[in-house]
């Protein structure tokens, strides 16, 4: 019998970051937005020409090859999240107000595993307290694409197929921290007992396929870039001074949907290829302006209006 880590990766997922895991309102970004774009493996050598295929119209004086969204002109934002809306990818992205985050500890996490970082010589390195946000928030995005990978992969296959990860190397991230932390997860996951009741699907996920790279060398991770950057221009309405959903509305074709929620009335992308922290999102107390992406992907009033004093919140 073979097991799913018997075969090549079926999927390929690169993930990256836009605002900052800081939960202090002073800092550049009222949002900490995680996202990732997934492939199939057979399309991993396409990446490279689809970022140059975006940056055509670019002058070739630049002497740069990669793609950074936020660097981007309007007209050429608007080039890159509308060709990756036309792609074989599937996206997913999670929307985090931080304000909203500033009361929430998970110090059992927190405290435990966060602090410290041992390697096999007995030496460690210490790591900033707020990594476990970061992490946080990772995993929960894995949970979703562990989750759409197992289906997928049993419906074509009869059985589950591994993802690959690769994730940007950005300041203050430790892959070893990340790798324990998806431990801890499996740990809850046997005995059932964490907080939200989700959890990454061991079958699909192998802590020796996560990697963690510099975007400017792997073109995938410059598209989950353009990912993050389009959301980030959606909802950041402090840091830019409007909401832009353009670009986020671009990549509407390419956003996640729930594969169990097929022929469901409710919108399938909502809260998995799209999911917005806190729960429910009128806690965030968004301008109306800031609202409209979480619309445009199915967030209803359920989600968006607090409720009166005689019905019940979600």
């Amino acid at each position: 019998m073979k097991f799913p880590q018997d075969y090549p990766p079926e999927f390929i997922l690169y993930c990256d970051e836009a605002g900052d895991p800081g939960r202090k309102r002073t800092t550049a970004s009222d949002w900490f937005i995680v996202s990732g774009l997934l492939v199939r493996s057979c399309h991993k050598s396409d990446l490279t020409e689809w970022v140059k295929e975006i940056r055509e119209p670019l002058p070739k004086q630049s002497g740069s090859t990669d793609l950074h969204f936020n660097k981007l002109k309007p007209h050429m934002r608007a080039r890159a999240s509308g060709y990756l809306g036309t792609k074989p990818v599937r996206c997913f992205t999670i929307l985090s107000h931080k304000a909203n985050m500033q009361g929430y500890r998970n110090k059992r996490v927190e405290e435990r595993y966060e602090w410290k970082d041992y390697q096999s010589d007995g030496s460690h390195t210490i790591n900033p307290r707020n990594q476990w946000f970061h992490n946080w928030l990772l995993k929960v995005l894995l949970e979703r694409v562990t989750a759409f990978c197992a289906h997928i992969s049993i419906r074509e296959h009869g059985a589950p197929r591994t993802v690959e990860i690769h994730i940007a190397n950005k300041g203050g991230f430790s892959l070893p921290s990340f790798k324990a932390y998806l431990d801890i997860d499996h740990l809850q996951r046997n005995a059932q007992s964490g907080i939200l009741g989700r959890y990454v699907d061991p079958r699909v996920l192998s802590p020796s396929q996560i990697f963690i790279e510099p975007a400017r060398q792997v073109p995938g991770l410059q598209l989950a870039d353009t990912v993050c950057g389009s959301f980030l221009r959606a909802v950041d309405l402090r840091r830019f001074g409007d909401c832009d959903t353009t670009y986020a509305e671009n990549l509407a074709r390419v956003m996640a949907a729930h594969p169990e929620r097929e022929g469901m009335r409710e919108n399938r992308v909502c809260d998995f290829g799209v999911m917005a922290w806190p729960r429910p999102l009128w806690k965030a107390k968004l301008a109306t302006e800031q609202t409209k992406i979480f619309r445009q992907f199915g967030y209803d009033e359920s989600w968006l209006a607090r409720p009166g004093p005689n019905s019940a919140g979600r």
